[in-house]
């Protein structure tokens, strides 16, 4: 049995090398179903790992890449997908990996009723649907008679961390549900006592939590999950840098409009310059 001490940082399990690495390889088939079987409540019974990248028709086609990709039962195939990094088109983005796999898995020549049930599961570090709920579930439905469903087709599951965090926070949760233990797992910031306790529960996530230490033990390994860390970071600080200079570029440029309109209304301009802020030459120059 594993022990985290005190002082140990939470293995973050949505890391982008790391969660394919667990989840994605042979040799994980059994933590991956049970993954699958939890969070998307089924009861499949065997998988097999598929190449997760699927090229377009053309040459400049955009490629669809998910974190892993399973043929599960020999009929269907599963789709998972961590991200950390807010996309508001997440949605539109699920859509499109669906339009791509559901041709490349119905064979030339087959029939229609041979389509398979393709399941996406994405669990997500951001608020996407804002409803308080941390688990939502989509299959197309008809508007007016709502009990009929097409989910033999498509099933998308969505997983959001921070709203489970604050039912974690109000102690609202259940630990005997196995969905609550496993992002008790994919939440980094859960608790070490907590966490310590749920590994203890179930082997499942006992075995998931061994496997990404044993791999975090191995310097390449760590190398590429602290670069991954690395790159979310400087993600970050990227699009926090764009919109400082964009709001600044915003205001510089709103200024100057300020500046044109009143200098056509033949405002005296040491007066648009104390507006404006906008240096007296400059605007004579307008």
């Amino acid at each position: 049995m594993i022990t985290i001490s005190n002082d140990e940082e939470n293995i973050n399990f949505l890391n982008d090398y790391l969660f394919p690495k667990i989840f994605g390889e042979k040799g994980c088939e059994e933590e991956t179903l049970y993954l699958i079987n939890t969070l998307a409540e089924k009861n499949f019974k065997s998988l097999t790992y598929v190449p997760n990248e699927l090229k377009g028709k053309y040459k400049m086609s955009k490629k669809s890449i998910t974190d892993v990709l399973v043929k599960i039962d020999d009929d269907n195939y599963v789709s998972i997908e961590s991200q950390i990094e807010k996309q508001d088109d997440f949605h539109k983005r699920c859509q499109f990996y669906y339009c791509k796999m559901t041709p490349a898995f119905l064979l030339e020549g087959d029939d229609y009723e041979n389509l398979p049930l393709v399941v996406m599961i994405n669990i997500l570090d951001f608020n996407l649907h804002k409803t308080g709920y941390y688990r939502s579930k989509f299959v197309p439905w008809d508007e007016i008679c709502k009990k009929l469903t097409l989910d033999d087709i498509q099933e998308t599951h969505f997983i959001e961390l921070p709203p489970f965090r604050r039912e974690l926070k109000k102690h609202e949760l259940d630990l005997n549900d196995p969905k609550v233990r496993l992002n008790i797992l994919f939440n980094k910031k859960t608790p070490k006592k907590l966490l310590q306790k749920v590994i203890k529960m179930d082997k499942h996530i006992n075995k998931m939590y061994e496997k990404a230490q044993l791999a975090l033990q191995n310097q390449e390994e760590y190398l590429a999950y602290i670069r991954a860390e690395q790159a979310e970071l400087d993600h970050k600080a990227q699009i926090k840098y764009g919109e400082r200079k964009g709001e600044k570029i915003g205001v510089k440029k709103g200024k100057m409009e300020v500046a044109i309109k009143l200098k056509k209304l033949a405002y005296p301009i040491k007066e648009i310059a104390e507006v404006t802020g906008i240096s007296v030459e400059k605007i004579r120059k307008l």
